[in-house]
């Protein structure tokens, strides 16, 4: 079995060091662990703007040789891949192409948890938002990430799928161009 969307205690949502999630894995017969916690939100200078949902600027070196010399101790038990989830920001590319060119990572996760001023777990920033633009604009984030370069998987597709915002049909040619986009993203480099 493989499970490479794995969070643990730094990104606030979460519970349990790394060597918890690892041994979480090996006693459920899990032979290849990627453990890939929230980014910092490099987009932002300060070090932890949000503290429940991504781990602290100050954490990321940290994270990464922590995650790293795990990799080497369970090397011949479990084979773990070290990773990180990253939101798509638009307009901020530049920023976490630098941040993420990482030799510690063996991949990154790309997800899309807002649209504007939108977040898709957090139903109070769109309540009142028309279901069609939310949706419409879901989809046209999750197509220019998978396009980005910057991910090599993308995440949770599903997030759209938030009580009381089905869409009535109409942002199917969103959706469409999204998912023709996952079809085509270009690789990011090799590590």
């Amino acid at each position: 079995m493989i499970d490479l969307h794995t969070h643990h205690d730094r990104c606030g949502h979460a519970d349990g060091t790394l060597s918890d999630v690892a041994a979480w894995a090996e006693a459920r017969g899990i032979s290849v662990l990627g453990v890939s916690d929230h980014a910092p939100r490099f987009a932002d200078e300060r070090d932890h703007p949000r503290p429940s949902i991504q781990m602290a600027r100050s954490q990321w070196d940290g994270y990464l040789e922590e995650a790293s010399a795990l990799r080497e101790e369970l090397a011949g038990r479990l084979d773990l891949r070290v990773g990180v989830e990253a939101d798509w920001i638009p307009g901020t590319e530049d920023t976490y192409r630098a941040a993420l060119a990482r030799s510690e990572l063996d991949f990154v996760l790309g997800s899309v948890h807002e649209v504007g001023d939108w977040h898709v777990y957090q139903p109070h920033t769109f309540a009142d938002a028309d279901p069609e633009a939310f949706h419409r604009g879901y989809w046209r984030e999750l197509a220019a990430a998978a396009g980005s370069g910057l991910f090599d998987v993308i995440a949770h597709l599903d997030a759209i799928r938030v009580p009381g915002r089905a869409s009535t049909g109409g942002a199917g040619e969103a959706r469409g161009a999204a998912e023709l986009r996952l079809g085509r993203s270009p690789q990011r480099p090799a590590r």
